[in-house]
């Protein structure tokens, strides 16, 4: 039935639609018919790190009412972070191992906003992240709030931005990999905000790379050469899809929100793992105007009526699925 779970549908909820289940009357049917499917085994619905963030500007009754029946939706286990996730697509191709459902996921414990020093933990997070999003995007947003077209939008050379985008993506890691390939260590990059400084991502990934999974110099030349033979797209996916989440804001001239960015945070890992993704308008018609869900096979519905009503008929479905 699935991608990565044979026996079950993954069925990824954008935030909105985790709150809805959690406030709007309107959504209890839809709420009961996931509880069926996760009871019969018939769905798996992830947990996620962008929930918390997203979730934890709520006033405290109402992010805890929402995480923790979200919780019990997951029975724990969700989607791990992006850089995580990236490191491991890269030594499985290093080490010639399977991509599973382990490369994606991770246990959590229990409802993180149970303990109420990790929402504040949460919230400081994400007000960090709104003032980070806010520097590096003022300069682009100023130049697309002036350039932005009057015309509809032309898409012709959306294949072409991905792909320089992609190319400019997988060379930051080659050259990491190249180097360490040769001395054993290689050139770092931070950047700078003006309330912290942060690894660039790349980096990131090679600190999981050579720390958690003790990358060799050797494995770094293979992973080099694995990389330039078979590009972003085919060696990490979740990368790709960043590539092209990316490129569509730039060619759309669209302005950029901290909320755009969690959610290409989101989308990056959700969509090679998940077999239905419930999101919003406009990362919907993103996603079906890159053909990202007929690439990586799976049915995208958004927050219109229209979808909405489909997308509770297709889950109805999944639940009363006969073998």
């Amino acid at each position: 039935m699935g991608k990565f779970i044979p026996t079950k549908c993954c069925i990824y909820l954008d935030q909105f639609a985790v709150s809805n289940l959690s406030e709007e009357e309107g959504w209890k049917d839809i709420l009961k018919i996931l509880k069926t499917g996760i009871s019969s085994q018939r769905i798996f619905i992830p947990y996620s790190t962008e929930h918390l963030i997203e979730s934890s500007l709520k006033d405290p009754i109402n992010a805890q009412k929402t995480d923790k029946l979200f919780y019990s939706l997951t029975n724990g286990v969700g989607l791990d972070v992006e850089h995580r996730i990236n490191s491991r697509y890269l030594i499985n191709a290093i080490r010639n191992r399977p991509i599973s459902f382990s490369t994606y996921c991770k246990t959590y414990p229990s409802s993180i906003f149970e303990n109420e020093s990790e929402l504040i933990h949460f919230q400081a997070l994400k007000n960090m992240f709104n003032k980070m999003s806010s520097e590096s995007t003022s300069l682009v947003n100023d130049l697309r709030s002036i350039r932005r077209p009057v015309q509809s939008q032309n898409f012709n050379r959306l294949s072409e931005s991905v792909n320089f985008l992609s190319s400019h993506y997988q060379e930051e890691l080659e050259h990491r990999l190249k180097k360490y390939s040769k001395y054993g260590f290689f050139d770092r990059k931070t950047i700078n905000f003006s309330m912290i400084s942060i690894p660039h991502w790349a980096d990131s990934i090679m600190d999981e790379l050579i720390y958690v999974f003790k990358l060799t110099q050797k494995e770094a030349k293979k992973g080099y050469l694995f990389l330039v033979k078979n590009g972003v797209k085919k060696t990490i996916p979740p990368l790709y899809v960043r590539t092209s989440l990316e490129a569509i804001i730039a060619l759309k001239q669209q302005k950029e929100t901290s909320n755009d960015h969690i959610d290409i945070m989101r989308l990056c890992t959700a969509i090679p793992f998940s077999d239905i993704i419930l999101t919003d308008k406009s990362k919907a018609f993103d996603i079906k105007t890159l053909k990202l869900d007929i690439e990586f096979n799976f049915d995208v519905y958004s927050g219109s009526r229209k979808d909405i009503i489909l997308f509770k008929d297709r889950i109805s479905e999944i639940v009363e699925y006969k073998n």
